[in-house]
């Protein structure tokens, strides 16, 4: 069976992430997203379009 690291669940990259319980990884994912790629992007683009 193929398993596909849809959306990075098992880890970044190719390999499964091994430093932290895996229930615990999609949440920290959940929170970093949006702090960390889109929170700044809106500030930028709210900035230019103001």
């Amino acid at each position: 069976m193929r398993t596909d690291n849809v959306n990075w669940v098992y880890g970044l990259g190719g390999g499964t992430q091994k430093w932290m319980p895996a229930p615990l990884y999609p949440v920290l994912l959940m929170i970093a997203f949006p702090l960390v790629l889109f929170l700044p992007t809106h500030l930028v683009l709210k900035r230019l379009f103001n």
